[in-house]
């Protein structure tokens, strides 16, 4: 776990294939940035990370795989589709894991 309490994963530099999959009702898209802790709490985003990769929402019991070629960094893994019950984004529900690439 990192220090504020998310799922660190640790990645070697490369091609990596990751699995996307839906596992309960509400629609799923994901993507992945760096500088995960800047990124979450800024007012444009923008400034410290950028897009590298995403998927299609994803329906229910599917899955999809995204494929990324990782530099060393700090990179996240996030779902912003909204959640039917509150509204808010997935990654504010801590639908989101951060991978370090070393």
């Amino acid at each position: 776990m990192g220090d504020s309490g998310e799922v660190v994963l640790r990645f070697r530099p490369g091609t990596h294939v990751i699995a996307c999959v839906r596992r309960g009702e509400d629609g799923h898209r994901h993507a992945s940035r760096g500088e995960a802790s800047a990124w979450m709490e800024a007012d444009d985003p923008g400034e410290h990370a950028t897009a590298i990769g995403g998927v299609a929402r994803i329906g229910p019991s599917e899955a999809a795989y995204l494929r990324l070629d990782l530099a060393p960094g700090t990179y996240v893994l996030h779902c912003l589709v909204p959640d039917r019950a509150e509204g808010r984004p997935h990654i504010a529900l801590g639908m989101f894991k951060v991978v370090h690439v070393e």
